[in-house]
């Protein structure tokens, strides 16, 4: 457990903790280590949720299949990042989604018990980790919202604009290395390749951007934010 403390201490949901206070919940039973190879499922919408998901290192996708069974990305996931948070406090209390390695990952799975039951001193680990859970699962359901809005949009265009100008306010930066493919990104965006990869390369022949495989660089930031 010592090789993962760093990816802990970083995430979202042990933000704050100090060194020892991480030791005493890594001490429970509550926490186990799973590896997946590339492209194996580590869990299928539908099944009973007893844990959330920790990527520890790799890669994974979040996805979830419509009425006429084709495939939505709803995220791409990487080190620090959690999955599994909105399901496991609900009263369905199973997996709302499909999750799927997009390398070799391993995940750190965190029983949901320990929200709930906490530990006999009250102590302020437990209370760190159900405050900051709370404030993650408030951030997703913002960034859920954001989603469907995505999928307001009408132009293919005007979906890649508002995806890109997201991934920038969180990067601060203009030159993007995505976490997805292009098969990938048509799917969260709910375009069809073919669909986005002509109007990437028009939105390049008009100098809004320039990428090259996994990276898109954002030429005209005022421009694209008028879409």
């Amino acid at each position: 457990m010592n090789d993962i403390k760093p990816v802990l201490l970083n995430s979202k949901l042990f933000h704050n903790l100090l060194p020892d206070e991480l030791d005493q919940l890594l001490a429970t039973e509550n926490i186990i280590l799973k590896t997946y190879k590339k492209n194996q499922f580590i869990v299928y919408a539908g099944e009973k949720i007893t844990s959330i998901g920790l990527v520890i290192s790799g890669h994974v996708l979040v996805t979830k299949e419509n009425v006429l069974g084709e495939r939505i990305i709803m995220s791409a996931l990487s080190k620090g990042h959690l999955f599994g948070e909105i399901g496991a406090f609900s009263d369905k209390e199973v997996w709302p989604a499909t999750v799927i390695a997009q390398d070799e990952v391993c995940i750190c799975f965190i029983n949901k018990a320990i929200f709930f039951v906490g530990c006999v001193n009250n102590c302020k680990s437990h209370r760190k980790i159900i405050f900051n859970m709370l404030n993650i699962i408030s951030n997703k359901a913002m960034l859920l919202s954001r989603k469907v809005e995505y999928l307001s949009f009408k132009s293919v265009r005007s979906k890649i604009a508002a995806f890109l100008l997201d991934e920038y306010k969180k990067t601060k930066s203009l030159t993007l290395s995505l976490t997805i493919n292009r098969n990938e990104l048509a799917d969260f965006l709910n375009v069809t390749r073919p669909s986005l990869s002509r109007e990437l390369a028009h939105m390049k022949m008009d100098n809004l951007i320039d990428y090259h495989k996994y990276t898109i660089k954002i030429l005209d930031l005022e421009a694209l934010s008028l879409l």
